[in-house]
């Protein structure tokens, strides 16, 4: 290829790129606020291994198809421990809203935080250009630090969608 369609093809992608990253909502913002929450009661299965054990797999196919029970549901994960390559181990449950009609399966776990507020990091992109963790976990401790307020270090992750995903940090 000569200089020429080199300096084309640069030139395309120099004007595709972005344009692909805001059709995809890259430069969407994190829209963090305060919501009152009288408590956060999941029901659902713990998974402690590698990201790529069928295991994990596994627990989250359990839960999705409670969801398909539960249309209003919406599919919760909190990250006890999260790994920093494919091969270390994590900690995460994966659950639903708290449903009393299914409470009573041996195999599922109650988790119930207490809190009377929480931080909500609200997210719209699609997963490729998402926030990572660490970035949507600095937003939420940066207000919480400019209102005066103290988090309990966990961050609940409700999944709404593919393109939408909600991140609540309860307040100590």
């Amino acid at each position: 290829m000569n200089k020429k369609g080199i300096a084309i093809v640069v030139a395309l992608l120099v004007i595709l790129l972005p344009v692909i990253y805001w059709k995809l909502g890259g430069f969407n913002p994190i829209q963090v606020y305060l919501e009152e929450q009288q408590n956060i009661k999941l029901l659902g299965l713990r998974y402690r291994g590698t990201p790529q054990d069928p295991g994990m797999t596994g627990t989250f196919r359990e839960i999705e198809k409670l969801l398909g029970n539960y249309p209003d549901s919406r599919l919760h994960t909190l990250y006890f421990v999260e790994p920093a390559g494919k091969l270390d181990t994590l900690e995460v449950f994966v659950g639903l809203a708290f449903h009393s009609d299914i409470a009573n399966q041996e195999a599922l776990e109650v988790l119930e935080v207490e809190c009377r507020q929480v931080i909500v990091a609200r997210l719209d992109a699609h997963r490729l250009v998402m926030p990572s963790p660490e970035k949507v976990k600095g937003e939420i401790e940066t207000f919480a630090k400019s209102n005066g307020l103290s988090t309990q270090g966990l961050y609940i992750d409700k999944i709404l969608d593919e393109r939408r995903v909600e991140v609540y940090a309860p307040i100590k």
